[in-house]
């Protein structure tokens, strides 16, 4: 009779030797499914970099960073996407059907793309820039789409020919180049950013953006030097306590209807200071139109001109009175003139000439000191020197 063990090492042998067999037949495959997936992932992985790339390129056109070809960009077949996609994916990947979509978007990206350029070339900067956030909508589509597609493909891989180490090692090499073609767009995108950056917090004036809905995103420093208040502190009051209680209301009227019907204006308002002074200042709201006409967002600049302005109150002070004494002789000659007529005796007429005379004189010099002063004011008043002994 055999040991009760002896049956169940057999057995364990028997069994062992099943599994090897299995793993011999299955090993190819499973080293093959390992290559295709891994091909297929830095395949995809390549689209998307390629296609940041687009987008990058895209932006330093529309920000004259100047470092883009223009031809790729506008065209669908000749960007490295497109050229991916008409080149190789509806052929390798033609079993899957969201491919064909993944088509159509990239071809909607790019005829986003021509009419961005073509607002930019016309002037309309600001509406070609806003319109990248737009094309955003419709890229993200895309790398879903790529995401997508890719999952299917590594989950049920198709027979393919991409086992082959050296084609790997070529893709790692064409996404490094790629990713290495980013970094250097990006870079100079950043440098332009930081130095818009830096000439918003340079500017004497007083700037704050808001998004279409007229939140508040960003605020320059002047603001702060000026008012003495953190940012969050600012975002909450710029339209209530620190306006003069006297422009406050037409100010917030103009702001509201400007959002209703995405109009420009400007305004005159004093603003709070630091030191409880309220100093009138220029206030220019201007929006910045998406491809679509609607707002993407708003731009507000407040340029001090407290000084300007209180020379304008002189001047129509200086005004007033000095229309009042030229009123004074004019009335005087009027009323003499009016009364010569009606007297007979010649000496009295001789009298009431040489006051009119004397009044003309008065005039005369009223304006004669007039024009001095506005000479003086533009600057076109000529001094005779001379040595006194």
């Amino acid at each position: 009779m055999k040991h009760p063990y002896h049956l169940n090492l057999y057995s364990f042998y028997y069994l062992l030797g099943i599994l090897f067999a299995i793993f011999r037949i299955n090993t190819p495959f499973l080293l093959k499914h390992r290559f295709v997936n891994t091909y297929i992932q830095l395949d995809f992985q390549k689209a998307k970099a390629k296609h940041l790339h687009f987008k990058s390129s895209l932006r330093s056109i529309l920000y004259d960073i100047s470092l883009a070809d223009e031809a790729p960009v506008a065209s669908h077949q000749e960007c490295a996407v497109g050229k991916w996609i008409y080149g190789y994916a509806l052929r390798e990947y033609a079993h899957i059907p969201e491919i064909h979509e993944l088509e159509r978007v990239h071809q909607q990206i790019h005829s986003i793309a021509r009419d961005l350029i073509a607002l930019y070339k016309s002037g309309q900067i600001d509406e070609a820039r806003a319109g990248l956030l737009q094309m955003e909508a419709v890229a993200d589509k895309l790398i879903s789409l790529l995401d997508f597609i890719e999952d299917k493909l590594t989950a049920y891989p198709a027979d393919t020919e991409h086992d082959n180490e050296l084609q790997i090692k070529d893709s790692y090499e064409e996404l490094q180049n790629v990713l290495t073609a980013n970094k250097m767009l990006d870079e100079q995108i950043r440098d332009q950013t930081s130095k818009m950056h830096f000439i918003t917090e340079s500017m004497p004036q007083m700037i704050w953006t808001a998004d279409e809905s007229g939140n508040i995103t960003y605020i320059n420093k002047r603001w702060q030097e000026y008012t003495g208040l953190p940012v969050d502190d600012l975002k909450k009051i710029i339209w209530t306590s620190l306006i003069h209680p006297d422009d406050a209301e037409k100010s917030q009227i103009l702001w509201k209807n400007a959002q209703v019907n995405g109009t420009d204006y400007n305004f005159e308002q004093r603003i709070l200071t630091i030191d409880g002074e309220h100093r009138w200042h220029l206030t220019i709201v201007s929006s910045q139109k998406n491809i679509d006409g609607k707002v993407g967002m708003w731009v507000c600049t407040n340029t001090d001109i407290h000084e300007h302005k209180l020379l304008e109150f002189r001047k129509d002070e200086f005004l007033s009175i000095a229309s009042h004494e030229l009123k004074t002789p004019l009335t005087s000659i009027k009323a003499y003139s009016q009364m010569i007529p009606l007297i007979k005796d010649i000496d009295k007429i001789h009298v009431l000439a040489n006051k009119c005379l004397d009044q003309s004189n008065k005039l005369e010099r009223l304006i004669s000191d007039l024009l001095t002063i506005s000479k003086v004011n533009s600057g076109k008043m000529i001094f005779d020197k001379t040595e006194f002994s």
